[in-house]
C-alpha cells in the first residue's frame, strides 16, 4: 500500500477532470472510468492524440538491462501490462472497431561490440523468459527480415511479442468502452485552474463543471501557472513517412521494425508506408517540419542498413512530423499527487531534509507527465497507478518504484 496520502475521496461527487487527450491522458481516463468515475477529458485539440501521441504508428517494447535496473524493471512491467489490455481488447470484438496494431515482433540491433556483450548478459541473467526474449545473430536477422545488415559482426535482441500501435486508435478504443462515463471537450485550452479548498473542489476557468480529481496529462506543454508547474523540459522529434514505391523501398517486404543506436525504421505499416525516425533535440520548440532533419533520419538508418538509399527524395515527396516529448531531469516519469508549493517553503524551514511522504500535497491533485518517447510502454501503468490512489487502494508498483517516479523527488 502506497503512504498515506492527504486525499480522500470517499466523501466526494466522483467527478474527475483530466487534462490533455495524449497518450498519458486518455488512459488516466480510461482508468478513472473503470471505477465509476464521470471524467471530463480537456484537451486544446479538436481531437485526441494531437501532439506527441500522434505519430502514425509507436512501438512497444520494453528496455532490459543487463543489471536489471529501475527502467529496465519499470518498462518490462509496463510492456507486459499493455499486452495483457490488448489480450482483454481481443477478447470482445466490438472494442476492435478503432484499433490498429500489429504484433510484429521488434529487432533491437548491436552495431558495437560492447553492446552485443551486454546484450548477450541479458539473455544469461534471464531477464525476461525467452519466450519473450531471443538473441539473434546477423544472418538470423537477415532471413527473419528478410533484409542485408551493414554490420554483419553482431546480431541483436528480438522480442517475438513487441508491436507496433497506432496511438490516436488505442485511445480511441479506450475511450469508446466508458463512453457514457468519459465525456471529452475539444478545443478547450486550460488556462487557469482554482482550488476550493473548503468544498475541495478544483474549478477550472470557463469550465462549468466542478470535480473532485483534477490529473494534469499536459505533456511538453506543461501547465498553466506557476503553482502547478512541473521541472519539465521538452525535446522536439521529427518522424518521416517514406512512401515504399514512390522512393523505391527495398525493406517493404518485412513487417518487423528494427530499432537501433542511431534511429528506428517500421517497414510497411499500412499502404506501402514506412516509417523513420526520430530526431531527438533538447530545448527545441519549433513544431514545424525540418527538411534537413527527413535527411538526418534517412542518414541514420544508413547507418545500420545495406541498400536503403531511398529514390525521388524531396521537400515535397516526403511527409514528415513534428512534434515535442516532455523529459524530466532525471528522464524519469513524474507521476502522483502533486505538491502544495505553497506550504513547501515553510516544511523546509522546519525541517532542512523532509521526507518525501511529509511533503505537502494538494487534495485530489495529481500527475502523469515527462513520458519521453515512451508513453506507450507506460500510461496504462502509470494511469492505473493513479486511479488506484484516487481510490485509496493497494498500489501495482512497489514503494521504491512510486518513490523513484514521485513529482516530490525534485523537492527534497
Amino acid at each position: 500500500r502506497p503512504p498515506k496520502l492527504a486525499f480522500d475521496s470517499k466523501n466526494q461527487p466522483k467527478i474527475a477532470i483530466v487534462v490533455g487527450a495524449g497518450l498519458a491522458g486518455c488512459f488516466t481516463a480510461f482508468h478513472l472510468a473503470k471505477f465509476g468515475w464521470e471524467v471530463h477529458l480537456l484537451d486544446s485539440n479538436a481531437e485526441i492524440c494531437q501532439e506527441a501521441s500522434g505519430n502514425l504508428a509507436g512501438l512497444l517494447h520494453p528496455m532490459p538491462s543487463s543489471d536489471d535496473n529501475f527502467l529496465s524493471q519499470l518498462s518490462k512491467m509496463g510492456y507486459f501490462s499493455v499486452l495483457n489490455l490488448l489480450e482483454k481488447l481481443n477478447e470482445n470484438s466490438n472494442n476492435l472497431s478503432n484499433l490498429k496494431y500489429k504484433k510484429s515482433g521488434i529487432l533491437h540491433l548491436a552495431n558495437t561490440k560492447e553492446l552485443f556483450l551486454r546484450q548477450q548478459k541479458i539473455i544469461e541473467n534471464s531477464i525476461f523468459p525467452s519466450e519473450h526474449l531471443q538473441l539473434l545473430n546477423a544472418t538470423e536477422i537477415e532471413n527473419l527480415c528478410e533484409i542485408s545488415l551493414k554490420n554483419k559482426d553482431f546480431g541483436g535482441l528480438y522480442f517475438p511479442h513487441a508491436a507496433y500501435i497506432n496511438p490516436k486508435s488505442l485511445c480511441q478504443t479506450l475511450l469508446n468502452i466508458y463512453k457514457k462515463q468519459i465525456i471529452f471537450h475539444p478545443n478547450f485550452a486550460v488556462e487557469k485552474i482554482h482550488y476550493d479548498k473548503k468544498n475541495q473542489q478544483f474549478l477550472v476557468e470557463n469550465f462549468d463543471i466542478s470535480a473532485s480529481v483534477l490529473v494534469l496529462c499536459t505533456g511538453a506543454k506543461n501547465l498553466i501557472s506557476e503553482n502547478f508547474a512541473l521541472p519539465i523540459k521538452a525535446a522536439r522529434g521529427q518522424v518521416s513517412v517514406l512512401n515504399n514505391n514512390l522512393h523505391n523501398i527495398k525493406i517493404a517486404k518485412s513487417s518487423i521494425p528494427l530499432i537501433s543506436k542511431s534511429g528506428y525504421i517500421i517497414p510497411n505499416i499500412k499502404d506501402e508506408i514506412t516509417l523513420i525516425g526520430a530526431t531527438f533535440e533538447v530545448d527545441n520548440l519549433n513544431k514545424n517540419v525540418v527538411f534537413a532533419d527527413n535527411l538526418i533520419n534517412i542518414q541514420n538508418i544508413q547507418q545500420f542498413l545495406d541498400d536503403f538509399y531511398p529514390q525521388n527524395i524531396s521537400e515535397t515527396s516526403v511527409k514528415a512530423r513534428a512534434n515535442l516529448r516532455a523529459i524530466s531531469p532525471d528522464r524519469l516519469p513524474i507521476c502522483g499527487q502533486m505538491i502544495d508549493f505553497s506550504k513547501l517553503s515553510l516544511l523546509k524551514n522546519k525541517c532542512k531534509t523532509p521526507k518525501l511522504n511529509a511533503l505537502p500535497r494538494i487534495n485530489g491533485l495529481f500527475c502523469l507527465n515527462a513520458l519521453a518517447a515512451r508513453g506507450l510502454i507506460y500510461s496504462n501503468l502509470l494511469a492505473e497507478f493513479i486511479a488506484l490512489q484516487v481510490e485509496n487502494l493497494p498500489s501495482n508498483l512497489p514503494t521504491s518504484w512510486s518513490q523513484a517516479i514521485d513529482v516530490g523527488r525534485f523537492y527534497l
